[in-house]
């Protein structure tokens, strides 16, 4: 594939949390990006998207294009998204190696819950 990596977002439902969501994100290839629940479809967007760019930019330093899809699409309604859910299905959302991607925060940048 050329070009900048796909990112598809898109959120979900979450059975007993009121009218919270679950914002999602999946590369073009399958690759599970992370999740984050939030309180609105406005803020899912942000939060999985715009507020993820620098971890996004880490992980495809030659560019990348977030996707909006909103709730998550019904088989068909996007053919690229639905390639990626059958890779992720496949490989079983294994891609991004987390611990080599995200550096742990140096101890002095630790959140202190003491």
């Amino acid at each position: 594939m050329s070009g900048p990596v796909r990112i598809f977002t898109f959120w979900t439902p979450i059975d007993g949390w009121n009218k919270d969501i679950l914002a999602n994100a999946l590369s073009e290839y399958g690759e599970g990006l992370g999740s984050h629940m939030s309180s609105s479809e406005s803020w899912a967007q942000y939060d999985i998207g715009e507020r993820r760019a620098s971890r996004y930019s880490e992980w495809y330093p030659n560019g990348y294009e977030l996707v909006w899809l909103g709730k998550l699409p019904k088989e068909g309604d996007n053919v690229g998204f639905d390639l990626a859910w059958k890779r992720n299905n496949e490989t079983e959302g294994v891609g991004i190696d987390y611990e080599a991607k995200v550096p742990s925060p140096a101890a002095s940048e630790a959140p202190d819950h003491g």
